[in-house]
Formats: structure tokens, C-alpha cells, sequence
């Protein structure tokens, strides 16, 4: 599990890195050296069970997660459905109809014939 203070360092390293490529920090060998001492903690422990650290749960606690998974569902069938209609394509779906994919897997027949039916499909609205 990485500690509160590993997970500063990573973080400190992220801003620093952040703020050389803006040109506003000039160690580049800085930030390189706390990522470097970040991920030797990592290897060290790499046997270890892994927990997220006390800075990811806070973060993770205020992001819409069901909000998020509500919209792929949404964004994903709308897009199967309008897929759906091109002759000689196979949307792969889920599993069960409530998971919720990350992408829409799409099975061609024929790239040509793909290409030509879809020219036919408005996704649009």
C-alpha cells in the first residue's frame, strides 16, 4: 500500500513535471528523481497487497461514478443500435443487458461493404 507520503511524492513530482513542460521549472532532473524514488517504493513493495492511497479514495469519493457509468450505458446503446443497422457488422454486447462497457466491439464482415453501408447511416440525431 503506498503511503500518504509516497503518494505526495508522486504527486509533487506530476505538478513539477507539469510545470517544466509549461517552462516555469527548470530541474527537469528534480521531478525525474521523485518519480524515480516513487517507483522504486512501488517495485519494493510489488509483492505486497495493494490498496489505493489515502489521496486516490479522496479523489474517488467525489467523482459521479453512477453518473458516469449511466452515460456510457447510454452513449454505448445508442451507438449499437445506430451500428446495428449497418448490414455486415456484429455489435459484441455485454453479457448481462445492466453491465456497462468501456467500448463498443464491432465484428466486419468485409471492410468494403462496411464502409459502404455506413455511408447509408446517419448517426446523428
Amino acid at each position: 500500500m503506498a503511503t500518504s507520503a509516497e503518494s505526495a511524492e508522486r504527486v509533487e513530482a506530476m505538478l513539477l513535471e507539469a510545470l517544466y513542460l509549461k517552462g516555469a521549472f527548470p530541474a527537469k532532473d528534480h521531478y525525474l528523481s521523485l518519480f524515480a524514488s516513487a517507483n522504486e517504493e512501488m517495485d519494493d513493495t510489488a509483492s505486497q497487497e495493494k490498496a489505493m492511497s489515502a489521496v486516490n479514495q479522496s479523489i474517488l469519493r467525489v467523482f459521479p461514478l453512477s453518473l458516469w457509468q449511466e452515460q456510457r450505458l447510454n452513449n454505448y446503446s445508442y451507438l449499437a443500435e445506430k451500428l446495428g443497422r449497418i448490414k455486415g457488422l456484429k455489435i459484441l454486447s455485454p453479457a448481462k443487458k445492466d453491465e456497462c462497457p468501456f467500448s463498443c466491439v464491432i465484428l466486419v464482415d468485409s471492410r468494403k461493404k462496411m464502409i459502404k453501408s455506413s455511408r447509408c447511416i446517419s448517426l446523428g440525431q
